[in-house]
């Protein structure tokens, strides 16, 4: 029987959906190199090391072979291994928390709208006084929907953009800095 003390085999995951399979199989008796390759869809190579693990190797002519009885058995017995179940737990823990991660990140992802650009310029809700940039929005999204459109219409029309932010001198020549 294989063992587990260095690296686990590649395969140790698809043992129970391999045994599954192997139970619904009940008018097949022998199994070749090629029907154990597809069970744990892995190379032939990797097939021949699973039925060597399980001491079965038996063969006909050139051909690996295995009772499909016998291979049931020595798979149970290999996953119930005190060894190959904490791995299995291991892993399934370590697939479980991944999925948990990309749920909250699909939560957390949000698309910005995009809106059209209605003039160059300052988008609706922005306003610039002087020095100061004012923006009006209804929601953390609103908010940066039109930061995203401020920057787009900055990118399109530099020259709309700083005639339309630049601060504006006072009636004494002076620049608005909305100091008080």
């Amino acid at each position: 029987m294989a063992k587990l003390g260095g690296r686990p085999p590649e395969w140790i995951h698809m043992i129970d959906q391999a045994l599954e399979d192997l139970k619904a199989l009940d008018d097949v008796t022998l199994l070749g190199v090629g029907d154990v390759a597809a069970l744990f869809a892995v190379h032939h190579s990797t097939a021949r090391r699973i039925i060597k693990a399980c001491d079965l190797e038996e063969s006909v002519g050139k051909q690996y072979v295995v009772e499909r009885p016998r291979l049931i058995q020595a798979l149970a017995t290999f996953r119930d291994r005190a060894s190959v179940a904490c791995e299995l737990e291991r892993r399934k823990a370590f697939k479980d928390a991944l999925e948990e991660m990309r749920k909250t990140d699909k939560a957390k992802a949000r698309k910005i709208e995009e809106r059209e650009l209605q003039s160059v310029g300052l988008p609706p809700g922005v306003k610039a006084n002087g020095a100061r940039l004012t923006i009006d929005y209804t929601s953390p999204d609103d908010l940066l929907a039109k930061l995203l459109q401020l920057a787009r219409s900055a990118a399109l029309d530099i020259d709309a953009f700083e005639e339309a932010v630049e601060p504006q001198d006072d009636l004494d020549g002076r620049r608005d800095n909305n100091t008080p």
